[in-house]
């Protein structure tokens, strides 16, 4: 694509170098709302080969690392961010250091890199305040509650959204509210209140329908999806995750397809078709450990260890249950290591091993809040199972042993055994 070439020009003086990388900015950016990421590469490497000017250098690497970063390769995306970075801050440019941190932030947390992105997050936050750029402040307060509900801290991440539904109404930004309402939701369902979240999400849908977002469209359908699985409604949630699955396969989003079939898989398990199940959890995590997204890997390791669990297949149970822990401890994502030590648990009362059961139980129960409505439901059934098998007082021993030790402890000592 050389839309930019002048045949009729003698010599590429600097300021028409200048003005073709702007035009090639401004069409990049273009591609990339419309979600043509081919396209946005191309017009911005070729307005970066044009460019002499450091800030709109810094705003082509800009857009080519969300280029990358929408379709997942998170390593380039990387690497044009840090370039924008450094030039940024030679440059002193803030507004522009605080899109790229913010950038920065999102390649982190889509890696699972929760505590890096929270200081990403942080820092732009800061340089929005100051440069008094309202909107910029609440994208960071909204992606700093996206962290807090990956990390398990669900009343933090449901005050950040409120403050940021507010503040986004206030600016009229649609996608904003959408944002929020969406958040809100996720929040409400891995709490258990089904019909809020619910609530939530189809306000958020309807916005991004009316908007004509079909990436995040489809997302919020799956969330929908999935309560309907967790309230029971197979039939329906089959239907509208075979639906979502497809339109996200159709816009090549793989992170939202992979969440589709995790979900499918669990669907399919519930209804006690393994076969199906174990090709839907299979294909979700080949899409997931394809495009590096740990915190979705650690989630679809913990379903596929539960099932495999429930098929007693302890061998490999026990191996995807102990990588789903050790990539939670490593990317410092506590919900879903919480969540893995809640199925080694049952492995070990699988194996007749209850008061090691109880200890690791013990845990779980004492952060419960930190893990999501489905991983509460079996601790409270785990406790009633060991309420059978072992005597009352040494049952609360246990218990009690494992809520004293802290996470790293517990997780060590399993990761070591």
């Amino acid at each position: 694509m050389h839309i930019l070439a002048n045949p009729s020009a003698q010599e590429h003086t600097q300021d028409y170098q200048d003005q073709a990388a702007y035009y090639a900015l401004l069409a990049s950016r273009f591609a990339f709302d419309a979600q043509h990421y081919d396209a946005a590469l191309e017009l911005a490497n070729e307005g970066l080969m044009l460019a002499t000017q450091p800030e709109r250098i810094v705003q082509l690497n800009k857009v080519i690392g969300d280029a990358y970063r929408a379709v997942a390769d998170y390593p380039h995306a990387g690497y044009h961010y840090e370039l924008a970075l450094e030039l940024a801050r030679l440059q002193h440019l803030p507004v522009d250091e605080a899109h790229i941190l913010t950038g920065l932030g999102r390649v982190a947390g889509n890696q699972g890199a929760y505590s890096a992105a929270r200081v990403y997050y942080d820092a732009a936050l800061q340089l929005y305040h100051a440069a008094g750029l309202l909107a910029g402040e609440v994208e960071s307060l909204n992606n700093l509650a996206v962290v807090a509900t990956r990390l398990g801290n669900y009343e933090a991440a449901r005050r950040n959204y409120d403050r940021c539904l507010s503040l986004w109404r206030s600016l009229d930004d649609r996608s904003g509210v959408a944002g929020a309402l969406y958040g809100l939701g996720e929040v409400a369902a891995n709490c258990g209140s089904y019909d809020i979240a619910r609530h939530y999400f189809s306000q958020s849908l309807e916005i991004y329908q009316e908007t004509g977002n079909r990436k995040l469209a489809a997302r919020t359908q799956t969330e929908i999806a999935t309560i309907l699985l967790h309230v029971g409604d197979y039939d329906d949630a089959r239907e509208a995750l075979e639906q979502t699955l497809e339109t996200s396969r159709a816009l090549h989003d793989r992170k939202g397809a992979s969440v589709s079939l995790r979900n499918l898989g669990w669907l399919a398990f519930l209804c006690q078709q393994q076969e199906r199940a174990r090709v839907c959890l299979d294909e979700s995590l080949l899409l997931q450990r394809q495009i590096g997204y740990h915190y979705g890997i650690t989630l679809t390791l913990v379903y596929l260890g539960l099932a495999q669990l429930t098929w007693q297949a302890y061998v490999p149970a026990r191996s995807a249950l102990i990588e789903a822990l050790s990539i939670a401890r490593h990317i410092n994502t506590r919900s879903t290591g919480l969540a893995a030590m809640m199925g080694i648990a049952e492995w070990h009362d699988a194996q007749a091993a209850p008061s090691r059961a109880a200890q690791l139980l013990g845990h779980v129960l004492e952060n419960a809040a930190s893990v999501n409505y489905v991983i509460r439901s079996r601790a409270h059934r785990l406790r009633q199972r060991l309420e059978e098998q072992l005597p009352a007082q040494v049952l609360q021993q246990e218990l009690a042993r494992g809520a004293k030790l802290d996470f790293d402890h517990h997780a060590a000592h399993l990761l070591t055994a």
